[in-house]
């Protein structure tokens, strides 16, 4: 039982799922996230799937000592998996990771209206499903991007809350992130500050030799220049978006950064919070709309993979 692909949205949610207990059951044994069979590891024989209790169970009889005893051996289908030590119906986690992954922010009050949940448990969830995509975040850390032939634009972007509503005070953290042109390939690290030595370090771990980087003229990038391994380009900002003679430009990058924030809400943009909420947009965007489901449920399985030992 796999799932070679489904492409699920929210319109046709019950058709490509289902409607009963047992659909979404299937649907998350297909993806991993359930085992699917169990072997008694008392008898040695197949356990019977009992779907309304969540739970593999063993009811044969064996000799014993000359008697005949009954195997009564039990596993519940939710040990070592995501959903373990977690109460939300199956129905339920399927419809809220599917409205999680493809509604927009604001969508809390939506959830919370139609899912008929509480907002505390929104949280809670949505805590749930960022930590997902961290977690699959920190297993990129040492992805890279790039190489001869290609061009990555790279920029950085302070994101904190407002204290005291002073406009000029923030707390928060900066950000640093790469894009590659051409792909979705990208990367966001959060850094100390935006200096030299903390941002050529990221380039170093994190582009490829041989690549054009673009930038604007931030001291911070002064390293590049001349650099052996990368070919930079540099558009000042403060004369023009778009150099008039060489056309060099970072719209790209300029265009994900409005992504993002139009992906975060405000209070989502602090220091403790600002690495989940990226992470969760590092994760989308790999993803079409319509495979987010798919994809995140096998990494869901991936991650916590209920065959482990």
């Amino acid at each position: 039982m796999h799932c070679d692909g489904c492409e699920i949205n929210l319109s046709n949610f019950a058709e490509e799922i289902g409607i009963n207990p047992e659909d979404f059951l299937q649907f998350l044994q297909k993806h991993g996230v359930f085992k699917t069979v169990m072997t008694c590891p008392d008898c040695g024989k197949l356990c019977r799937q009992i779907e309304a209790r969540l739970m593999f169970r063993c009811q044969s009889r064996r000799d014993v000592d000359g008697l005949r005893v009954k195997c009564n051996f039990s596993f519940s289908l939710k040990t070592n998996t995501w959903l373990m030590e977690k109460h939300l119906p199956l129905k339920k986690v399927c419809r809220f990771v599917c409205m999680w992954l493809l509604v927009p922010h604001p969508r809390h009050g939506l959830i919370i209206s139609e899912l008929s949940m509480s907002p505390r448990s929104v949280v809670a969830w949505s805590n749930y499903c960022r930590e997902i995509c961290l977690n699959s975040l920190a297993m990129t850390d040492d992805e890279v991007i790039g190489g001869v032939g290609k061009t990555v634009e790279i920029d950085e972007a302070e994101f904190g809350k407002q204290k005291n509503n002073m406009r000029k005070e923030l707390e928060g953290s900066w950000v640093f992130a790469g894009l590659e042109r051409g792909t979705k390939r990208c990367f966001f690290e959060t850094v100390q500050d935006r200096s030299a030595g903390a941002l050529i370090d990221v380039i170093f771990r994190r582009i490829a030799p041989g690549t054009t980087i673009i930038s604007d003229r931030w001291k911070g990038y002064d390293p590049l220049i001349n650099h052996p391994q990368y070919h930079q380009l540099t558009i000042d900002h403060n004369l023009n978006f778009v150099d008039p003679q060489s056309g060099v430009n970072t719209q790209n990058i300029e265009r994900m950064w409005h992504e993002v924030l139009s992906n975060i809400p405000r209070f989502g943009r602090g220091k403790n919070l600002i690495d989940g909420y990226l992470a969760e947009f590092y994760w989308k965007s790999k993803f079409e709309r319509n495979s987010r489901v798919h994809n995140f449920f096998l990494e869901v399985a991936r991650q916590f993979d209920p065959n482990r030992k």
